[in-house]
């Protein structure tokens, strides 16, 4: 049986809490690629490859991320970067490295944040 999907959420959310403490460029980072529905990500998550926007110094940069991880590879670029809000992961447009408020919530694949911890 897998992980439901609450407790995946709540992960997710840790995560996510922990990425600004950790580092775009920590070990400890992990990037999937997962179906999202609704805003909710399912177990059906797969070692990414694409980009994830990173917010340095109140701007948000594409960084490339390879097998799950990411690259140094960060320029500033206009694109959708994924949100997590209210347990629901939303895509917003980012236009000269400033989140725009126009976003909406996700379906599709998607790259996010998902932290190496220890399942409880």
């Amino acid at each position: 049986m897998g992980m439901p999907i609450n407790r995946f959420a709540l992960l997710t959310l840790i995560g996510v809490s922990f990425s600004s403490l950790i580092g775009a460029s920590s070990a400890y980072a992990n990037y999937k690629r997962c179906w999202i529905q609704k805003g909710v990500a399912t177990i059906n998550c797969d070692p990414a490859d694409g980009y994830y926007f990173v917010k340095e110094k109140d701007q948000y940069k594409k960084c490339n991320v390879a097998n799950g991880d990411l690259t140094n590879k960060c320029k500033q670029e206009d694109g959708f970067a994924m949100f997590l809000t209210n347990h629901r992961w939303y895509q917003c447009p980012i236009q000269n490295g400033i989140k725009t408020d126009h976003c909406s919530l996700a379906d599709g694949y998607h790259v996010i944040f998902v932290p190496h911890l220890p399942l409880l």
